[in-house]
């Protein structure tokens, strides 16, 4: 839309839409089990570089909201960052400590693993006070890839690939409350939790495959509308285990 207001409508056909897809055989969506579900207090997950954009400090308000209406949680932060000392002093002023871990940098296999335990995904992105903002956040793809509930900030491509109540729940960029209540809700009905990751995954497959876009590409290349069938005998398909950049 940015493109064609400013080139004007004459530009629509030769505008076009290709996402970063994500490996779906990589980021089966594997489960725990209910009784292991009931056992452990809810587990928000928020991946990413610990900076502006992410909204973490955001997340940590809305994380103290439960906190107070007496919901058990528990906060995940993979990453690290240049504002890593500034959240970690945010969590303590809001009284999180025993809530809140800051796992740092971790690996391939286990980020993985904390998206299998994780009841949602939380990606707060705001408006930097310079004007950066994120696209479409990789680390949805690949929650939603997983079979994992997202909550998002309605904000640049975000909504673009979640469809507020369909396959993830949207809040407005630095709306603690707003934050807070999407999590609530998700914290009170399991079952809305299963039909938003069923919905996220089939959403996945059908327009964020990495082998779908990667052929898509090849397609445009090539010079040709369609989606090819099956890729060129040239180019090599993605095999599983191959990392996707995040």
């Amino acid at each position: 839309r940015i493109i064609l207001d400013h080139c004007g409508p004459r530009a629509a056909d030769k505008v076009h839409v290709i996402h970063c897809g994500v490996d779906t055989r990589q980021f089966r969506a594997i489960r725990p089990s209910a009784g292991e579900r009931d056992t452990r207090p809810f587990s928000i997950l928020s991946i990413g570089t610990i900076h502006e954009v992410k909204g973490q400090p955001i997340l940590v308000d809305a994380c103290r909201r439960l906190k107070d209406q007496g919901v058990p949680f528990a906060l995940h932060f993979v990453g690290d960052g240049p504002d890593l000392d500034q959240l970690r002093e945010h969590v303590e002023r809001r009284g999180l400590t025993e809530e809140v871990t800051l796992h740092g940098r971790k690996t391939r296999a286990e980020v993985i693993e904390l998206l299998r335990r994780a009841d949602v995904l939380a990606a707060p992105s705001v408006p930097t006070r310079d004007g950066r903002r994120e696209g479409i956040p990789v680390v949805l793809i690949e929650a939603m890839a997983a079979g994992v509930p997202v909550v998002a900030s309605r904000l640049s491509g975000s909504p673009e690939l979640v469809e507020d109540g369909v396959c993830g729940l949207l809040a407005e960029p630095r709306d603690a409350d707003a934050l807070a209540d999407a999590l609530l809700r998700l914290a009170d009905d399991p079952m809305l939790r299963r039909r938003l990751a069923e919905a996220a995954r089939r959403r996945i497959e059908h327009d964020f495959d990495l082998q779908t876009c990667a052929e898509r590409l090849v397609a445009r290349f090539r010079g040709g509308g369609e989606l090819p069938t099956s890729l060129p005998v040239d180019v090599p398909p993605v095999r599983p285990g191959v990392e996707v950049p995040s």
